[in-house]
């Protein structure tokens, strides 16, 4: 084949990657994006959240790891987990569609328990992650997130660890505005039900991009 051929072969194969580049690199990403309030380790009683669910902001000194939860764990180890880079799909069994309504204040939604022991990096001083301690209890919880009306939803979402769950949490959160809420750190996403398409894109987009690079499974 001739060389000029060759060339200009090339380099029009060179110029579409680069319009492709360019157009990828042009996407909006997905969801909102978020104030970022802070991101010191306190006591409880100096955490407060303006987002709900919260997506940063001075947090416990523990994280939560990965995996479906039934119960939910306090805002300040789950804030954490998002400083870590992980990613954390939020389900409300009482909520329907309702619309957004903008955010004040908020302090942690559930009063903090003392986690479940767990190893301690002694280089940083911080504590471990670990699954923690129930929150709230389904004996305490409205009747929707047991009594089996919330089943589907909840195998909806299981089924998006199944095969992947690095960094993934999976966790249930009374008084949203909106069924399901994604969170990552600094951003958020809020769906009426399970668009499996936006949250994997919400997920691909920002697990292991929070602003704390930890080496987890």
């Amino acid at each position: 084949m001739n060389k000029w051929v060759i060339i200009g072969i090339t380099a029009f194969l060179v110029s579409v990657f680069f319009v492709w580049l360019f157009k990828e690199s042009s996407k909006p990403l997905p969801g909102e994006k978020t104030l970022q309030e802070g991101r010191k380790h306190v006591p409880e009683s100096e955490m407060s959240f303006q987002f709900n669910p919260p997506t940063s902001g001075d947090h416990d000194a523990a994280w939560i790891t990965k995996g479906f939860y039934d119960e939910p764990r306090s805002d300040g180890s789950l804030v954490h987990s998002l400083e870590h880079g992980y990613v954390i799909v939020w389900y409300d069994c009482e909520k329907k569609a309702t619309g957004y309504r903008q955010q004040g204040i908020i302090k942690t939604a559930f009063a903090h328990e003392e986690a479940t022991p767990a190893a301690t990096d002694n280089s940083s001083g911080m504590t471990g992650g670990s699954s923690g301690v129930a929150t709230k209890h389904f004996e305490d919880m409205p009747k929707s997130f047991s009594d089996g009306s919330c089943d589907s939803l909840k195998n909806e979402l299981k089924t998006l660890s199944e095969n992947d769950r690095h960094k993934l949490i999976i966790m249930p959160r009374i008084n949203m505005d909106k069924r399901i809420a994604l969170t990552a750190w600094g951003r958020t996403l809020k769906l009426d039900r399970v668009d499996k398409l936006k949250i994997k894109q919400f997920i691909d987009a920002f697990r292991d991009n929070g602003p704390e690079k930890t080496v987890e499974p």
